[in-house]
């Protein structure tokens, strides 16, 4: 009884978490994304969350891109 009583008290231990290779790589390229687009990464963010978010910087950069380029080609 006493030692049922000792063994209860005793702190459990935490689980280990296991931790996908791929997607901690993923997730390191998509942040080295964000980066260069100055978008705001926050703990806890997915790499499901995070795509659209360069995507849409990507797809916004390419079209002031071409725009620049048009102007530039209007000017000569």
């Amino acid at each position: 009884m006493i030692i049922k009583q000792a063994v209860k008290g005793l702190p459990t231990k935490e689980a280990i978490k296991l931790v996908d290779v791929k997607e901690v790589v993923k997730m390191n390229e998509l942040i080295e994304k964000a980066k260069k687009f100055n978008i705001e990464v926050t703990v806890g963010m997915t790499s499901a969350e995070l795509e659209p978010l360069i995507l849409n910087a990507e797809a916004e950069q390419a079209a002031q891109v071409a725009k620049e380029k048009e102007v530039a080609e209007g000017d000569k």
